[in-house]
């Protein structure tokens, strides 16, 4: 199992996006965390891992309420046919806890696009700071898998309101937010959208 979590530990890149005049920050903290116990993880032959944070940090310019209502991520690395994936998201001054009550919604995996889509129940508020987590369901059949490729952020997932007319929404590795699965240790990163 510790051979497994130094595999997928996830490490994250950034590149900042320019968008409007306004700015937001988003973070992506990557957390190898076991959510099960061992006994769990022999039993059911996979591991729940809480992979990332994502933090996204409103600045005091803006004022207009901005919602978020899809995160999505394009697979780059060899072909997988099937993810399972839950995005939560911790409520202020809480601790993290994988419950129905802070359930987003599950992950769709597109096995011809290679994407992960996060479509909400519903919209969410990006308060002056909102953290969203990335929890995986990680079978012992695609863990070498995974190592070999990154996830990006779409950019053209992000509310409207962070794009302006020059932002092309369609390359997906414009906003060079992406995880990428390796034996590393855990790492941050920090994206400036301004």
């Amino acid at each position: 199992m510790k051979t497994l979590q130094r595999l997928l530990a996830c490490s994250f890149l950034y590149m900042p996006l320019c968008i409007n005049a306004k700015a937001c920050d988003i973070t992506i903290q990557s957390r190898w965390e076991n959510l099960e116990t061992p006994r769990e993880t022999k039993l059911f032959g996979s591991q729940w891992i809480l992979a990332a944070v994502i933090t996204f940090k409103r600045t005091p310019e803006i004022k207009e309420p901005i919602f978020i209502n899809k995160l999505q991520f394009a697979w780059n690395g060899p072909k997988l046919f099937n993810l399972s994936a839950s995005l939560y998201k911790k409520e202020p001054n809480q601790p993290f806890l994988p419950v129905e009550e802070s359930l987003i919604c599950d992950g769709k995996w597109n096995n011809s696009t290679q994407e992960l889509y996060y479509s909400f129940n519903e919209e969410e508020r990006l308060d002056p700071v909102t953290r969203f987590y990335i929890v995986l369901t990680i079978p012992d059949t695609i863990a070498l898998q995974l190592q070999q490729g990154n996830f990006s952020l779409i950019p053209s997932c992000l509310p409207e309101e962070l794009h302006d007319d020059t932002t092309d929404t369609t390359d997906a590795m414009m906003l060079g937010l992406s995880f990428k699965v390796r034996p590393t240790v855990s790492s941050s990163v920090h994206a400036r959208i301004a």
